[in-house]
């Protein structure tokens, strides 16, 4: 089938497989199938095409292949061969060629240390971009190993043609790894080396030194020619090890030069293109596994691990399906497990199925055969099988499933009776799809233009994805020059996924002679096509859109001739191609019936244009069996340049119109085990032509149907009754063939059957509205059983298939058949166990039985239930405690756990399902307060001052408050709150004011109130004084005292005395302050008093004072008069006059017996 080429229609297919046991048994029930007609498929790409003459380029995928410009390519030079564009030839040219040819010759190399190794040559190239192998130096000087350090050194010697050297310029590239080395050259007149430089640098880095010398000195260059140098450790024993790199090495004598080391270089040209034309859309193509069909009689053959166990498992003669042998399983006395298991390896493949061909005979309820799968994963029960059948057709689709190495499938039989229990497997078959890559290849060409001197000289292509190098599509070894010549390599095996490449075209080349060296390549018309395109991978370029992705076909000698493949439906298709061509383009389309091309249209258009040929309606044109049209394109002409473009490319189709028509139902009335045979012809009627090959489906669902194909359009479908009810089957079928409109009919046949009887015999109560459980379940409760008797005619029927089915769920109840477990004089008996898993209290729930038996009609029972919760008895609540003793202003803590013994399990398992709670009865904490749940407990933690719980007796009460499924229980703690004794706690002897810095004593008593002068001792007391806080311990009568010293200056103190109380004994305290004063506030304080002393004592003393000033001020007058008389005598004539000092020496004399002094009084 190829539905996978219609995105807009999606077709169920309902595989014909066997009912199960627990497959529905209602005779009411009418099925009815519809499915919607495709009304039209659009845009069906083609999926392989073919060139019988001509080339396909991808002109897309390699830009400028042509070499028009120096666009779209890059060119890497190393650091001797260059890589550019040729203007003038339009191609990519890499060349090399030394400037001039060199007098000098690189004579050896000496090692003079152990252990050191000289390199040469060394290419390990890993990058189309390197420039220079810089990451793989030509020349290494390597000490032995870490452990292994020694004075290294390596000469080199040149020789020179000329004898009058003057000067010497040497040129060194190089890097060194551990320690620095000195790069020396021999002095010959001093027989001593001299340093030109250090190699100090761990990267690399031109050195370079001149020499001068008369020529006559011989001194850098002697009489015979030969210049000395060497590469010198000069470090000593170290703790590393120490190399040195170089890849250039030239020494110029006057001005020529010559070189040791020329180039080992790799330069290139490179392009990055994307190839998408391997994709998961490319066509599969399909391989057969396993065809099994036990014929060699080992299951050993085709590596089967056939695991019998306790049952029977082996390759039998007995009733094949095909040939002469099959699998064939089989139990014992007592149930037996049997595995039969294939491995397989579908790393890589696609779209993976199974089939087989199996027949059960006479397995029971119990007994069944399993499918499982391995893809990394067991997968049980894939399938599952019991009941009685023939030979039957089972596909299983693998596509969703892991596809590894080591996948495996496994049959598993699981049966009870070693004679009647049989189970066949015959024909398995597994297959899967494998993608193919296409015909690839890369054409391009090139030319040597000169070759000289060229030690190594090769010419190689490789290419590179996104992460890694490929490898070498392509090389060559040049040794001289040549025309033009073409290359074409198949790279069909590198190009395996839709990824991003970059191609590389090289030229490597190696040389270690100072000799003239020239050589020149020239690379051009580089292009990726394809030839002899004999599968569709690469036409993922012809998709439904226009996306500049355009596929070029150039005719060969013998003209252009190439052909597409569409798998297709048939029905009216038009033809859509976006295209160019140039010269007329004939396009053929091919009769299936005459096997020839039939002319569909010409096409011819210089610029792209639409070409859409409509009504191919001839159903000649599409193959049967594969469903394939053929399409062709072709021209006369042989010349390149006729080239034809296509851009897109599909098919557009529409269904035909069909009729499906009833023709036969025989025998229209059966009895139970019977078989139906109906016959429709499926007809398309615009062609006039039978349609085979279509799929049948029916909504019958009461057992199993087979449709057979007859050919012509003929369809017989067979419908089995073992397991059907009785009554009249109305049948609706519906055929579907893609390509054509979906045919319906109708049928119909009356079931007969012998009367059966079902009955209760245990477990329900019948009441006026009908049978109820009894006793009724609890949620999660499988412990309840009903039992019922199946009987007919002549008595209990044992093996019944038993559906009980619950109508909330539709879940099935499992069954007992007490016949097979317990013995023959149980048959008819069952018991049918309740099972309310997933239900919740106040469900209510109807279960519906159906009995069915071979050749009987199939009887019918229900009754009713109610899911009640799980009662108090079932219900475990314990707590820690049974009786609390505290006192008033505590808090408690309080823990309980709950446990569900009827299903055994600790509950709550979260606080959806309910939580505990508690309350204290006649108290704030009167509500429900929730739990903590602590793992398995819940917990809570009680402060009883929030709750305004004071002293009495309490009634603390545990419940459990479920949401669903659980009654609720309770538990009480008696819970006794004594109160706490009062206390008084007193400061005395504080006074109200105290002088700053001083010390006081504060004192504090403790005492009962309630005893008379009964005082607490060894209580601690705890003493705030403003911020600062002292403790002390009452004594036998109660006193707690402390000595402080009062701060500086004048503050109003706090001060407190507290008691934390104690479990049985109330907290107290008791404040009072403290006015601080200094002497300045005492002054103040009595300012009153003294302050009228005061002023008296000022008035007196100035009294007194006053007096004395006027007595002083008269002396001053005296003193005053005296002076005037002395002046008055020292006037006259010539009288000898006293001294100044004698006169006033004499004036106080007379003053002071005059002047008398009051004596002071006494107080």
């Amino acid at each position: 089938m190829v539905t996978s080429l219609f995105s807009n229609v999606i077709y169920f297919l309902f595989v014909n497989s066997p009912i199960n046991a627990n497959s529905p048994l209602s005779e009411e029930k009418r099925s009815t199938l519809s499915i919607k007609s495709p009304v039209i498929t659009e845009n069906i790409t083609s999926n392989s095409m073919e060139i019988i003459h001509g080339n396909l380029i991808y002109a897309d995928l390699i830009q400028n292949p042509d070499f028009l410009s120096n666009s779209s390519w890059s060119f890497t030079n190393s650091s001797n061969i260059t890589s550019q564009w040729s203007s003038g030839g339009n191609n990519a040219w890499l060349h090399h060629q030394s400037s001039a040819s060199p007098d000098l010759s690189f004579v050896n190399t000496t090692n003079l240390a152990e252990n050191v190794t000289l390199i040469t040559h060394r290419d390990t190239q890993n990058d189309y971009t390197d420039t220079h192998s810089l990451s793989s130096p030509s020349f290494r000087i390597e000490e032995g190993g870490p452990t292994d350090i020694y004075n290294i050194e390596a000469k080199f010697a040149f020789h020179s043609n000329l004898s009058d050297i003057n000067y010497i310029e040497i040129n060194m590239y190089g890097r060194r790894t551990g320690d620095s080395f000195a790069w020396q050259i021999y002095n010959y007149l001093d027989s001593s080396w001299e340093l030109l430089n250090t190699i100090a640098s761990s990267t690399y880095q031109w050195l370079n030194s001149t020499r001068t010398q008369n020529p006559l000195d011989y001194e850098y260059v002697n009489i015979q020619g030969n210049i000395r140098l060497r590469v010198y450790d000069d470090d000593g024993w170290d703790d590393q090890r120490d190399d040195v790199d170089f890849d250039y090495i030239e020494v110029k004598t006057n001005g020529t030069s010559g070189t040791l080391k020329a180039f080992d270089q790799i330069a290139s040209i490179n392009q990055t293109f994307t190839k998408e034309f391997t994709t998961e859309q490319s066509p599969l193509k399909q391989t057969t596994l396993l065809w099994e069909g036990f014929e060699s009689a080992s299951f050993l053959t085709n590596g089967w691990n056939a695991q019998p166990g306790s049952g029977i498992l082996d390759i039998t003669t007995t009733t094949p399906y095909n040939g002469s042998y099959c699998a064939h399983f089989a139990g014992n006395s007592q149930t037996a497990q049997s595995n039969l298991t294939k491995t397989f390896n579908l790393s890589g493949l696609f779209n993976a199925s199974l089939s087989f061909h199996l027949t059960l005979e006479s397995l029971e309820a119990t007994d069944f055969l399993y499918l499982d799968i391995y893809d990394g994963t067991w997968h049980y029960q894939v399938r599952s099988y019991t009941g009685n059948f023939g030979y039957q057709l089972e596909t299983v689709n693998l596509y969703n499933y892991s596809h590894i190495d080591g996948f495996q499938i496994r049959f598993r039989g699981y049966m009870s009776h070693d004679s009647g229990d049989n189970v066949r497997l015959d024909d398995v078959v597994v297959s899967a799809d494998y993608s193919t890559n296409p015909s690839v290849l890369l054409n391009f060409s090139y030319r040597i233009e000169q070759v000289l001197n060229v030690y190594l000289f090769e010419l190689r292509v490789r290419l590179w994805d996104s992460t890694q190098l490929l490898g070498t599509l392509w090389s060559t070894q040049v040794t001289k020059t040549s025309s033009i010549i073409n290359i074409s390599a198949d790279i069909s095996n590198k190009l395996s996924a839709v990824e991003t490449y970059n191609i590389s075209f090289e030229v490597y080349a190696q040389v270690s002679t100072p000799q003239l060296v020239n050589f020149s390549v020239h690379y051009d018309n580089i292009y990726i096509i394809c030839q002899n395109i004999t599968d569709g991978s690469i036409l993922h370029y012809l998709t439904n859109k226009k996306d500049n992705k355009i596929l070029k076909f150039v005719p060969l000698d013998q003209g252009l001739d190439i052909r597409f493949n569409f798998t297709v439906l048939e029905g009216n298709m038009t033809l859509h191609t976006f295209y160019q061509a140039p010269v007329p383009i004939t396009v053929w389309i091919f009769n299936f019936s005459s096997s020839s091309w039939i002319n569909l249209t010409n096409i011819q258009s210089l610029t792209f244009n639409w070409m859409n040929k409509s009504h191919i309606e001839n159903f000649h044109y599409v193959e049967d069996s594969t469903h394939t049209l053929s399409l062709r394109y072709t021209n006369s002409s042989g010349a390149t340049s006729d080239q034809l473009l296509i851009d897109y490319h599909s098919l557009t189709v529409l269904t035909y119109p069909s009729i499906l028509t009833h023709v036969q139902t025989s025998p229209q009335e059966v009895q139970p085990g019977q078989e139906i045979i109906a016959q429709v012809n499926f007809t398309a009627l615009s062609l006039n032509r039978q349609i085979e090959g279509a799929t049948i489906l029916t909504n019958y669902t009461e057992d199993q149907y087979i449709v057979q194909d007859l050919q012509n359009g003929l369809y017989n479908i067979t419908f089995y009754t073992d397991l059907a009810t009785p009554g009249r089957k109305q049948i609706q079928i519906i055929a579907i063939r893609e390509g054509f409109e979906n045919g319906t009919a109708s049928t119909s046949f009356n079931l007969t059957g012998f009367p059966s009887e079902l009955r209760f015999i245990s477990g329900v109560t019948l009441l006026a509205e009908g049978y109820w459980a009894d006793p009724a379940p609890f949620p999660d409760d499988q412990t309840k059983e009903i039992q019922v008797y199946f009987n007919g005619t002549f008595g209990g029927l044992d093996g019944a298939i038993i559906q009980a089915r619950l109508n909330i769920t539709d879940q099935l109840m499992p069954y007992e058949d007490l016949g097979n477990t317990i013995g023959h004089a149980f048959d008819g008996y069952y018991n049918i166990t309740l099972d309310t898993s997933s239900l919740h209290d106040g469900q209510i729930g109807r279960v519906d039985i159906a009995a069915g038996a071979e050749g009987y009609s199939v009887a019918h029972l229900n009754f009713t239930f109610q899911v009640l919760k799980i009662p108090f008895n079932y219900l475990l609540l314990e707590t820690d405690t049974e009786n609390l003793t505290v006192y008033e202003g505590e808090s408690i803590r309080i823990g309980a756990s709950f446990k569900d013994l009827f299903h055994d399990r600790v509950l709550f398992s979260n606080p959806s399902e309910g939580n505990l709670t508690w309350r204290i009865n006649s108290s704030g904490a009167s509500d429900f307060h929730l739990m903590d749940q602590l793992l398995t407990v819940y917990i809570a933690d009680i402060a009883l001052p929030q709750y305004n719980v004071t002293a009495g007796i309490f009634n603390l009460t545990i419940e459990t408050r479920a949401s669903i499924d659980y009654e609720n229980v309770s538990i009480d703690i008696r819970l006794e709150v004594l109160p706490k004794e009062k206390v008084i706690l007193e400061l005395y002897n504080i006074p109200a004011e105290i002088l700053s810095g001083k010390s006081l004593t504060i004192t504090a008593k403790l005492y009962y109130t309630d005893i008379s002068n009964l005082t607490l001792t060894e209580a601690t007391i705890r003493f705030t004084i403003g911020d600062a806080e002292k403790f002390a311990i009452t004594d036998n009568n109660g006193i707690a005292e402390i000595t402080y010293d009062m701060p500086k200056g004048e503050v109003l103190l706090t001060i407190t005395a507290s008691y934390e109380g104690a479990a049985s004994i109330s907290p107290a305290n008791d404040t009072t302050t403290i006015q601080i004063i200094t002497i300045r506030t005492i002054i103040w304080r009595y300012s009153p008093i003294w302050l009228p002393i005061l002023l008296t004592l000022a008035v007196i003393l100035g009294i007194r004072l006053n007096k004395r000033i006027i007595r002083l001020t008269k002396f001053q007058k005296e003193i005053h008069k005296v002076k005037e008389k002395i002046v008055k005598k020292m006037r006259i004539g010539n009288v000898p006059q006293p001294t100044r000092e004698a006169l006033i020496s004499e004036l106080f004399e007379e003053q002071l017996s005059q002047f008398k002094i009051p004596q002071s009084r006494k107080n």
